[in-house]
C-alpha cells in the first residue's frame, strides 16, 4: 500500500517520509569512479559531521547493525543512525563523469512507523532482512555527548534544517 521508487544508486531500502530531510549535491569530474568513491562518501560525511557538530552533536561515520540501507558511511550518534549516504556515476563524455553524492536524514521523523514501514516491504518481498527502530534516531535528539570546543548545543528544529545544510 506504500508507493516503491527503485534509485539507480543502489543500496537498500531506505523508507521515506516527514521528518526526513534528502540531500543531494551533483558535479562533474574527471576521476575514476573506482578511484573517487570512497574519497566521496569521506567528504559527503565531514561535511555532514561540521553541520551536526554546530548544534553539538557529535557524529561518526560507521555502520550500525539493524539499521535500513545499512553501510559503512552510515553517519550515527551514539551508535545509531542519523544518516545514510550514496552515489551514483554516470559518463558525461570520453574523460568526463557526473557524480550524484546523495545523504538521507532522520532529523524529526517517527522512527517506529519507519521501521514497521521497513519490516513490512521485507516480509512482502519475502526477505529475511529485519530493522531494529533502536538501531536509529533523530537529529534532533541531539547526542548528549562532548560539545565541540567553542560551540554550545543547540536543539535542531525544522527552521535549522535549512542553516544545517547551507553550511
Amino acid at each position: 500500500g506504500l508507493p516503491v521508487q527503485v534509485r539507480c544508486s543502489g543500496g537498500g531500502l531506505v523508507p521515506q517520509g516527514p521528518g526526513m530531510v534528502n540531500l543531494s549535491l551533483a558535479w562533474r569530474t574527471h576521476a575514476a569512479m573506482g578511484s573517487a568513491a570512497d574519497a566521496v562518501y569521506a567528504a559527503l560525511c565531514r561535511l555532514l559531521q561540521a553541520s551536526a557538530a554546530t548544534f553539538g552533536i557529535l557524529a561518526t561515520p560507521q555502520a550500525v547493525s539493524g539499521s535500513f540501507c545499512d553501510g559503512r558511511y552510515n553517519l550515527a550518534v551514539n551508535g545509531r543512525k542519523v544518516a545514510g549516504t550514496a552515489q551514483y556515476w554516470r559518463r558525461a563524455s570520453a574523460s568526463e563523469q557526473i557524480v550524484l553524492a546523495h545523504a538521507c536524514l532522520l532529523v524529526d521523523a517517527d522512527l517506529d512507523t519507519l521501521t514497521r514501514h521497513a519490516n513490512a516491504f521485507e516480509a512482502e518481498i519475502r526477505s529475511d532482512r529485519v530493522y531494529r527502530s533502536d538501531a536509529i534516531t533523530n537529529l534532533a535528539r541531539g547526542s548528549g555527548g562532548p560539545v565541540p570546543a567553542g560551540g554550545t548545543r543547540r536543539r535542531i528544529t525544522p527552521p535549522h534544517v535549512v542553516r544545517l545544510l547551507q553550511q
